[in-house]
């Protein structure tokens, strides 16, 4: 029996304002689940405010015990995953 071929999704369609790179960006993807993606914009590697906002990525999406886990995973039933991140 012949396998049929794999079918991949079209890459995401990126809307940005020509104001300013710092104005939302909106993807679209047509996916089996629905997702949310939120991204700000984050000073530099070096920048002495990094570090306070590594803490605040941890204790937001660090662990079974983080702020939004429990309150959209556990609790709300909101969501069944939650991240953070810094990324420069």
């Amino acid at each position: 029996m012949a396998r049929s071929p794999r079918r991949c999704s079209p890459p995401p369609r990126c809307w940005r304002s020509p104001n300013s790179w710092a104005d939302p960006v909106e993807l679209r993807r047509d996916v089996s689940a629905p997702a949310f993606e939120r991204g700000y914009k984050v000073p530099a590697i070096r920048d002495a405010d990094t570090p306070a906002l590594d803490l605040l990525a941890e204790i937001l999406a660090g662990g079974e015990n983080s702020v939004l886990v429990k309150a959209l995973v556990h609790e709300g039933g909101l969501a069944t995953d939650v991240f953070a991140a810094t990324a420069t």
